[in-house]
Formats: C-alpha cells, sequence, structure tokens
C-alpha cells in the first residue's frame, strides 16, 4: 500500500487507538493529497520518465515472450483441448440421458404445434380483416364515409369553412412563390416568411375546422360500428383466442426447455467421465500457469528490479524539495504509528 493511500484507509482505527491526535488527524488526509500532488509533478522528471521507460520496456518483454513462447503456446492448446473434452463429455452425458432424450422429443412436438398455432393465427387474422373490409362497405356507413374523407385540402371541407378555403388558398400562392424563388437560389425570402405565416394560420384553421372534426368523428363512430358488428366482433374472438394459445404453448416450450437444461445438468453431474474430463482441464490450466511462472521468471524479475529503480529514483528527486521531503517524514511517521496500531490490534485479538 502506498503511503498516499495508507492513511486514508486505516484512519479511523489510528483514532481510535488514541495514537494520534485529533489535530494530525485534521492535518494528515490534506498533507496526503499534497503529498500525491508533488508525486504527479515529480513524475515528470526527466530522470523519473526515464527509469519509467524501463518499466514500460520489461512490460513489453513480458508481453512478447507470453505471445511468442513455444512451451507457453502448446501448455494453452492442450488447455483448450481440455476444455473441449469437457464439453464433449458434458454433451455425451446429455445426449445419453434417458430423461433428456424424452424432453427433447416433447420439444420437437411442441415446436411443431407452436409451427401449427402460428398458421392458425395468421389465418384469423386474415379473415378478421376480410370481414372489417366488408363491414366498412355496410350502406348504413355511407353517410359517416363521406364526413370522414374530408381532410384540410378537400372542396367539401372549404366549401363547409370559408376561414379554412382562405387559408388554404394562402398557403397555395405562398408556396408556389417560396418554390419560384427558391429555384433562384435566393436565400432571406419575404416569401419564405409569408410560407412560415401562412402554414402557421393553415394549422390554425385546421384545428379549428368543425367540419374536419366532424370527418375524425365520422371515422372514430366507422371504427365503433365495424367492430360491433356481430360477425366481426365474433371473429375478432376467434383472431384472440388464437392469439392467448400461442402465448400459453410459447410458455409450454419454456418449461419444456427448463426442464432440458434440469435433465442435462444432472446427467452431467452424475457422469464420471465428465468428472475426469474436468479434472484433467483444470490440471491443463494450472500447467499453463506453472509454465509461465517458469519461462517469464527472468522478465517479472527484471520488471519487479525496473519498478524498484523508478520508485527509489521518484522519491531521490522528491527528496530534492523541502516540502516533499517533510510531507514524507510525516507520512512515515503515520505509517509507523499505524503499525503500532495493528500490534496492538493483533495481540487483543490474540487474547
Amino acid at each position: 500500500m502506498s503511503k498516499t493511500s495508507l492513511f486514508t484507509v486505516c484512519l479511523s482505527v489510528i483514532v481510535a487507538s488514541g495514537t494520534v491526535g485529533p489535530t494530525s488527524v485534521r492535518g494528515a488526509e490534506p498533507a496526503g493529497k499534497r503529498l500525491a500532488e508533488l508525486r504527479a509533478t515529480f513524475a515528470n522528471d526527466p530522470r523519473v520518465k526515464e527509469a519509467k521507460a524501463a518499466i514500460t520496456a520489461a512490460d513489453t518483454a513480458i508481453e512478447k515472450k507470453i505471445s511468442g513462447d513455444p512451451a507457453i503456446a502448446e501448455a494453452r492448446r492442450a488447455e483448450r483441448a481440455a476444455r473441449g473434452d469437457v464439453a464433449k463429455a458434458e454433451q455425451a452425458a446429455a445426449d445419453a440421458s434417458p430423461q433428456v432424450q424424452s424432453q427433447r422429443r416433447a420439444l420437437e412436438a411442441a415446436r411443431a404445434r407452436a409451427s401449427e398455432l402460428e398458421l392458425q393465427r395468421r389465418v384469423e387474422e386474415t379473415k378478421a380483416e376480410h370481414l372489417r373490409q366488408q363491414a366498412r362497405g355496410r350502406a348504413d356507413l355511407r353517410e359517416l364515409w363521406s364526413k370522414a374523407n374530408t381532410h384540410a385540402h378537400s372542396p367539401e371541407a372549404a366549401k363547409a369553412d370559408p376561414r379554412l378555403a382562405q387559408a388554404v388558398k394562402k398557403l397555395q400562392e405562398a408556396n408556389a412563390a417560396l418554390e419560384k424563388k427558391k429555384k433562384e437560389l435566393i436565400k432571406d425570402l419575404p416569401e419564405a416568411r409569408a410560407s412560415e405565416q401562412a402554414r402557421k394560420e393553415f394549422n390554425e384553421a385546421v384545428k379549428a375546422s368543425a367540419a374536419l372534426k366532424d370527418a375524425e368523428a365520422a371515422r372514430r363512430a366507422i371504427e365503433e360500428k365495424v367492430a360491433a358488428d356481430g360477425i366481426v366482433a365474433a371473429q375478432a374472438a376467434k383472431l384472440k383466442a388464437a392469439a392467448d394459445a400461442q402465448a400459453s404453448h410459447r410458455k409450454t416450450i419454456e418449461e419444456i426447455e427448463m426442464r432440458i437444461r434440469d435433465a442435462s445438468e444432472d446427467a452431467v453431474a452424475k457422469d464420471a467421465r465428465v468428472k475426469d474430463a474436468a479434472k484433467a482441464a483444470e490440471e491443463a490450466r494450472a500447467r499453463v500457469g506453472r509454465t509461465i511462472e517458469e519461462r517469464l521468471a527472468a522478465e517479472r524479475k527484471a520488471r519487479q528490479a525496473a519498478r524498484t529503480a523508478w520508485q527509489a529514483k521518484l522519491e531521490a528527486v522528491m527528496a530534492e524539495s523541502p516540502e516533499a521531503k517533510a510531507l514524507m517524514n510525516e507520512m512515515q511517521s503515520l505509517e509507523a504509528k499505524l503499525k503500532q496500531v495493528r500490534t496492538q490490534i493483533g495481540e487483543l485479538r490474540r487474547e
């Protein structure tokens, strides 16, 4: 643990022990923060950066050795093969289980039934749409359809609402003028502002138009009457029943799949071949670790030496600063007191 983080982790223990007084406690955290700032500053010193470069070079050497060493590569191939053997043994154990085989047959049948239910739902959906279209053409809905087909730009709407008619005409004229100017590639035109204003007036007129409100009401009335039609309603019920049957069957398939997983796990757990393969895979994994440890011993030793040299160089450069040196001494004093507290706590626990 670094000196700067040591205080933060164990502050409460030191205070409780009475080894450090409240004044020291209040001053130590800012001191630790300032020391960290100084460390970051001195880390950019050329002498420290040179030592840091040695660490980077050592890390690169380790990565290169790991990726290119034949012994490590062979150990990893063996581990991958062992893991593959585990997967094969698990698959074989599941395949040989009577419970798994039974549930797989049930799943196959359930999926076939799911296809039948999907086809049935589509048939009912097609019938429902056909009947809705037929119901929309009923003679008693003709007057409603006449109103429902009224839209903002239709002659019927303009005839029924002078304000809307005027707004449509104004919008058309403004848009025509704007399009003419656009072709001339002229920007910031008065016609553009006029078009925007005309569009605003048109939208307000649409919102206020009684004819258009009647048209929307007519469209709603048509849908309500169509939905209330006996034949349409009966077909809608059939469509809902088909969809519900699909949803229920999906749950059945999920339950069968869960039973297959449970049965497979049970078969795998009891199979001796799986246990043997798993043991071999664990040994292969351990071999990879040992091989890396053996083959990288020199490189890791070099990296540790580089880190030690970097730390020594950083501390030496910091020691040239009176402020940093004083802060380091302060933190070392706190570390010594913390060590004393740990010893005391250990003794209490042993009692």
